[in-house]
């Protein structure tokens, strides 16, 4: 008896709780859908792929490099089944003394979302298997673009990207967007219509022979921090609490 009417409370209240989260996050990308491409021979060419994800969007994978040729595929669900696998063997420089730089380019767009569902999401999630090499990522860079200041663009960047053999997840909070021209406004996560991310190599972040990695995720998701299976650890717990006490003091009927 007491443990039945503790179970019941949890599920009650908890799920009840718990609908309006889960309903609202959701997969931007799970990687189904193949795609390729390589550099040098496709540099700046884009692979594009139709109706991804929960949104149906179009989706672009692309390498852009500057002072630079890089040796570098970027491909979803073809060396790893449902995975985007990224490679940077070697950024090629053009110029001894250059800066050459070369980025693995995911843009989605041909759609306009409203990515807080309703006020419940509140970040951008990236969730990564591994990252090999002698030299990962200089840097991760996030941009969106929406139609409340069709104008502008904002930005987030993740610059402590790590070798990683098990899996991580980068969150990207709304609200660590800023406009890219320096401006005050904030990004309207209701109204995303466009969507890049791009993993950047520098060459002065280290010899270019140097520099050769590997990075692959397993999807990017829309939700809210902390997240639905957070929550329901949290409330289980108050709720057994909630249950325990109630019991206590619950007047026994003989």
């Amino acid at each position: 008896m007491r443990f039945t009417f503790q179970f019941l409370f949890c599920v009650f209240l908890g799920v009840s709780f718990n609908t309006q989260i889960v309903r609202a996050a959701f997969i931007l990308d799970d990687f189904d859908d193949s795609a390729q491409v390589a550099s040098p021979e496709m540099e700046g060419i884009p692979t594009i792929t139709q109706n991804v994800g929960a949104l149906n969007a179009r989706r672009r994978l692309e390498i852009d490099a500057l002072q630079a040729d890089p040796i570098a595929t970027l491909d979803a669900s073809i060396t790893v089944e449902s995975r985007l696998t990224g490679t940077m063997s070697d950024l090629m420089p053009s110029f001894v003394n250059g800066s050459p730089r070369a980025t693995l380019q995911l843009w989605y767009d041909q759609f306009q979302s409203d990515f807080t569902g309703n006020g419940v999401n509140n970040t951008l999630f990236i969730d990564v298997t591994t990252i090999e090499g002698p030299t990962p990522p200089a840097f991760l860079r996030v941009l969106v673009q929406e139609a409340t200041h069709p104008r502008s663009s904002f930005f987030t960047v993740v610059s402590s990207l790590e070798e990683t053999s098990t899996p991580v997840v980068l969150a990207l909070p709304f609200d660590s967007f800023v406009s890219r021209g320096g401006g005050l406004e904030s990004a309207d996560f209701r109204t995303i219509r466009l969507i890049k991310i791009e993993f950047f190599a520098n060459g002065f972040f280290g010899e270019p022979e140097e520099l050769g990695w590997t990075i692959e995720l397993d999807s990017i998701r829309v939700g809210a921090i902390p997240e639905p299976t957070a929550w329901m650890l949290v409330l289980g717990g108050i709720f057994w609490q909630v249950g325990e006490s109630l019991f206590l003091f619950w007047p026994l009927r003989v």
